[in-house]
């Protein structure tokens, strides 16, 4: 059973691996200067990225294909289920998802099924925002947002293994190690720290001492989050989501 959703799923896990290959290959280029300053009235350190070359295009390209496959997997299953209860499958039989809870209540309602398990069963996922499923539907924001838009990713720093901190006298004012950055809200990386204080000059190595990774842009849910592990942890959702298709149609009596 469900053998389309799971096929769906396999073809989106390629595109990752697809995906992954694209963005190593341009980051091992090094195709980016960083420059570091810090917040004189304050313990901000940015670090900005100047790019010598633009990302590939095939990047959101690959990523919207991913997002397709893995939405697509969850209506596949649903038509599939509908199928089996003897419903309705029709253009508007796919995966219900909602906005909030009492929108997505209702689409679960109007499922075109003569089986109230089956309603309730795509109830329990809670595929809405703030719900226990909400992952699926973002999943179903991003593949809609794709259908009109390139999903422009944005290249950053997302780590820094070493940066020193001196004073104006000379004495290094503090060491920071493996530090994760955060992002300002135009998406600038940056690291909150104690200790710096006005006229300091930063030593900070780019190609040795940072990781630089490429993120979503300013989108809903995954606002700056890391492209690949994102679209992994949507995928295994997906994933699990369709087992449990699987074990509900096994155990129903």
């Amino acid at each position: 059973m469900f053998e389309g959703a799971r096929l769906k799923i396999e073809r989106g896990n390629q595109h990752i691996v697809d995906l992954r290959s694209t963005i190593n290959a341009f980051l091992q280029r090094h195709p980016y200067t960083l420059s570091v300053r810090h917040n004189p009235n304050g313990n901000e350190i940015t670090i900005e990225m100047n790019l010598r070359e633009q990302a590939p295009s095939a990047i959101p390209l690959i990523l919207g294909d991913s997002i397709h496959n893995l939405r697509t997997a969850l209506d596949h299953a649903t038509w599939e289920l509908i199928g089996l209860d003897g419903g309705t499958q029709d253009r508007y039989t796919t995966f219900p998802t909602g906005a909030e809870l009492p929108g997505y209540k209702g689409t679960c309602n109007g499922i075109k099924t003569p089986r109230s398990d089956t309603k309730e069963f795509l109830a329990s996922f809670e595929a809405y925002k703030g719900g226990k499923g909400e992952i699926l539907y973002a999943l179903h924001c991003l593949d809609v947002e794709d259908k009109h838009i390139i999903l422009t990713p944005t290249v950053n720093v997302s780590s820094i293994r070493r940066m020193t901190v001196i004073r104006p006298d000379g004495i290094v004012a503090l060491t920071v190690t493996n530090q994760m950055c955060g992002m300002d809200k135009i998406g600038r990386s940056r690291i909150m720290t104690l200790g710096i204080v006005p006229g300091s000059t930063i030593e900070f190595n780019p190609d040795t001492d940072s990781t630089v990774d490429i993120f979503f842009g300013d989108i809903e849910f995954f606002k700056f989050q890391p492209i690949i592990p994102t679209i992994v942890q949507i995928s295994n959702a997906v994933s699990h989501a369709i087992g449990q298709f699987d074990n509900f149609v096994k155990t129903r009596s």
